[in-house]
């Protein structure tokens, strides 16, 4: 083999270095972009716990109305609080779900428990607002029974 050969060789040799090293610290920085996405959705999947906890307080204070008398004011407010901590509920849950999707098509992982979690939550999101509706409606217009 000539001398060139073997410079050659050396040569390809010593330039593989620096990619093999641009290439592991590309995957480093992948994985700590997917550990991110996965501790932000950890951590909103937490969060969103607290919201359904708050929704489910405010829909108490709602179904207050039914046991006691209140004010018109009182029963106001918790309609409020109980229909915008629903729509937050279900707004949220929305966004987890679109970013167990996103970390589907971008890490090739599907968070199964994440996923089926929120939702279950936004299913109760969603029944505590058609319920808070529904009794809105029998409350305030009465059960009409016509032949």
């Amino acid at each position: 083999m000539s001398l060139y050969g073997k410079c050659r060789n050396r040569a390809t040799e010593l330039s593989l270095v620096p990619v093999s090293y641009f290439i592991l610290s590309a995957i480093v920085l992948y994985s700590s972009r997917m550990i991110r996405t996965r501790r932000v959705l950890s951590f909103s999947a937490r969060v969103y716990t607290y919201i359904l906890l708050f929704n489910l307080f405010f829909y108490a204070l709602f179904l207050m109305r039914l046991l006691m008398n209140v004010t018109a004011e009182f029963a106001q407010i918790t309609q409020v609080l109980c229909f915008t901590s629903s729509t937050i509920g279900i707004l949220y849950g929305l966004y987890l779900l679109l970013l167990v999707i996103g970390l589907l098509f971008h890490d090739h992982i599907f968070l199964v428990r994440a996923a089926v979690f929120s939702l279950v939550k936004i299913l109760i999101h969603i029944f505590i607002l058609i319920s808070a509706q529904f009794i809105i409606h029998i409350t305030e217009t009465g059960i009409i029974l016509t032949m």
